[in-house]
């Protein structure tokens, strides 16, 4: 079995960092895992949609628009969520309603569906009343409004607490469980604290995880011995940490890399306190363990071979050390290699393993130091082993802090012809470059006051060799939304677009005649959401569908311009049209669609948030990547956005697209 990742509880940004006398109201503060402390119910933290970025090789990034990755952080299609938490390729979000959505993998039952399928897509579980939820490595806990825990997934080394080694597909109840106010979890282990601020562990004990003074597995929950006034816990792949109310960190289990921060790599089968003090939050990774004290700074242990130590280097460290270049931090999180400091205006720092974009800035270069990410208003950060969710701290707060500016090519020659109507201004140009041909049309309507506020919404896609495509309206959409349909064929079929949609433009690739892309737009009906909608050809063709919803747009000219492109140079690198004048406070959308033999990685521009990406198969398939830029553009003229991919290409059209938000 190949190297496992730990489980991360769930978790908000408290408003402040307390200081050490006033840890004793953490538990009614800090936790959502402890709002039964004050009051019974669901956890009370703004709701917002979740965030997810790094790999969907199994779903876990809960959108199947993505076919295998993506490099910035984008939308999961939930109910706007209080909580989030990861295990190694599954995540949970709780909603305001005490609902757990789940998505990822399910080999063992982890999402807790009563399946063992895959789920790309969130599904809602049978569990009512919940507060607090986390993931471990294969398993599931939950604690409900009665303080009663229910855990399911994954086992065969008891890590579910139900005195056996059976698999649960759906959240069973852990006998003897009660006044529950934390759960934590590693690779094969659970934790719990209580009301009374002792802690209670099972599972895997082989590396004494259980920290009860043996390596006896645990099949059921024990007392870990003179463990008393906990308020956080967290479980890494075999070791755990536990902050104190005291700001003391204690720490037992695995230690090989110096994991447990007490300057040796002895194992410990009971908790041994660190040297750490003040703190006021720890989390614990694969092999390596973060850190927050209440003056704001970041300490990091443990293994540093991927840089998840942030250290600058990729060394082992056995005591806590300061990560340098993070400014006062108020909350931390990680995954197996990964790590996250949030600040209280919600920035994202992040370093460590980034193989599929899991740090979420844009790239897939590891990183041995500190970076920002684009993205700001952030209140958690979890990861499992390739990717990772972010939970905003109320909804729309998230916005894109970077740019990504690029320059269009002269033109040699130009024609331009427009026609005037009574609702819009439509012209044409057609632009020739040395290198390129390409075909510009812009759509202005009447003008509307910039005041609205969009928000993306969430994509789907679907790529098929038939004789129609169906795609399926995300059920977050709502009436009012601006639906923005994209259908790239690989030869020219002639054929109509879906019923109640608006064909907006398209583009022919002229220098073969072989491609076929339109845009069409639709604003959403209160019946859209869930619904499919399907797009017939005459014969058998590769189509691909991308559907994009984003709402706060104006509801009756959602487009305020768009512009499309094709490419015929062979590059790797593909720049979308560059828009005039697109509308003050809107968004741009980018579209990117190629036509090839391989499989297409795209690395999306720097910056912005990728929302879809499609993989057809076969030769002739189609390979499409959309983005938009997270947030509003001013009126200033768009120069588009460069997205490369892994083998250069001549056969790509491209679209950009303003939004104009609501009046």
């Amino acid at each position: 079995m190949s190297e496992r990742h730990p489980g991360r509880g769930t978790r908000t940004r408290p408003d402040r960092i307390p200081s050490a006398p006033t840890c004793a109201v953490l538990l009614a503060t800090l936790l959502i895992a402890a709002v039964l402390a004050v009051a019974p119910g669901p956890a009370s933290a703004a709701a917002a949609l979740p965030l997810s970025t790094g790999s969907n090789a199994l779903g876990q990034l809960g959108d199947a628009a993505i076919a295998a990755r993506r490099t910035t952080p984008g939308a999961v299609d939930v109910p706007a969520v209080t909580a989030i938490a990861s295990g190694r390729d599954h995540a949970y979000a709780l909603d305001a309603d005490g609902r757990i959505w789940a998505w990822g993998e399910n080999g063992y039952g982890q999402v807790g569906d009563g399946t063992t399928t895959d789920r790309r897509t969130p599904v809602r579980l049978a569990l009512t009343g919940v507060v607090a939820i986390e993931a471990g490595h294969y398993h599931g806990l939950a604690i409900r409004s009665d303080g009663t825990v229910w855990t399911w997934g994954y086992g065969s080394l008891g890590q579910l607490g139900l005195g056996t080694s059976t698999n649960r597909s759906t959240p069973t109840q852990v006998p003897g469980l009660t006044a529950i106010s934390q759960v934590a979890a590693g690779r094969d282990m659970s934790y719990a604290v209580r009301s009374d601020g002792s802690v209670v562990a099972w599972g895997s004990n082989a590396l004494g995880e259980v920290g009860d003074g043996t390596t006896t597995r645990r099949l059921s929950p024990v007392a870990v011995p003179g463990m008393t006034g906990a308020v956080e816990i967290s479980g890494g792949r075999n070791h755990a940490l536990v902050r104190r109310s005291d700001g003391t960190v204690w720490a037992w289990g695995d230690n090989q890399y110096g994991q447990l921060g007490d300057g040796t790599t002895t194992r410990r089968l009971s908790p041994v306190r660190i040297s750490l003090t003040s703190a006021a939050h720890v989390d614990a990774g694969a092999h390596h363990s973060i850190a927050v004290r209440t003056d704001g700074s970041v300490l990091t242990w443990g293994r540093g071979y991927r840089g998840q130590l942030g250290l600058g280097s990729t060394s082992v460290r056995t005591s806590p050390t300061v990560v340098p270049g993070v400014p006062a931090a108020v909350e931390v999180g990680d995954g197996r290699d990964q790590s996250f400091a949030l600040t209280a205006s919600g920035d994202v720092w992040a370093w460590g393993q980034n193989t599929d974009g899991q740090l979420g800035d844009g790239t897939t270069t590891r990183r041995t130091s500190p970076v920002q990410l684009a993205i700001t208003g952030i209140v958690a950060a979890q990861s499992g082993s390739a990717h990772s969710v972010f939970l905003p701290g109320d909804p729309g707060s998230t916005t894109t802090t970077s740019t990504s500016t690029t320059t269009s090519s002269s033109t040699t020659t130009s024609s331009t012809s427009s026609t005037t109507t009574s609702s819009s201004t439509t012209s044409s140009t057609s632009t020739t470059t040395s290198s390129t041909s390409t075909t510009t049309s812009t759509t202005t309507s009447t003008t509307v006051p910039p005041t609205g506020s969009i928000l993306f919404r969430s994509a789907a896609t679907t790529s098929v060799n038939a004789t129609s495509a169906t795609v399926t309206t995300p059920s977050s959409v709502a009436a009012g939304d601006a639906l923005l349909l994209f259908v790239t064929t690989n030869s020219v079929p002639t054929y109509s677009g879906p019923a109640g949609w608006t064909l907006v433009g398209q583009q022919v690739h002229t220098a073969s005649s072989d491609m076929l892309s339109r845009l069409y737009v639709r604003t959403a009906t209160p019946t859209d959401a869930g619904a499919a909608v399907r797009v017939a050809m005459p014969s058998t063709v590769k189509v691909d569908l991308t559907l994009v919803a984003y709402s706060g747009t104006d509801a009756t000219a959602p487009i305020a311009q768009w512009a499309v492109r094709q490419e015929s140079a062979i590059t790797a690198t593909h720049t979308t049209p560059a828009l005039g004048s697109p509308a003050a406070a809107g968004w741009v959308v980018s579209y990117w669609a190629e036509k090839s033999s391989l499989t297409t990685d795209w690395t999306p521009p720097e910056g912005r948030p990728s929302r879809a990406e499609t993989s057809g198969s076969g030769s002739g398939r189609i390979e499409s990547l959309l983005v938009d830029t997270g947030g509003p553009v001013g009126g200033e003229p768009w120069a588009g956005l460069t997205a490369t991919a892994d083998s250069a290409g001549r056969k790509v059209v491209m679209f950009s697209v303003s939004l104009r938000p609501a009046a």
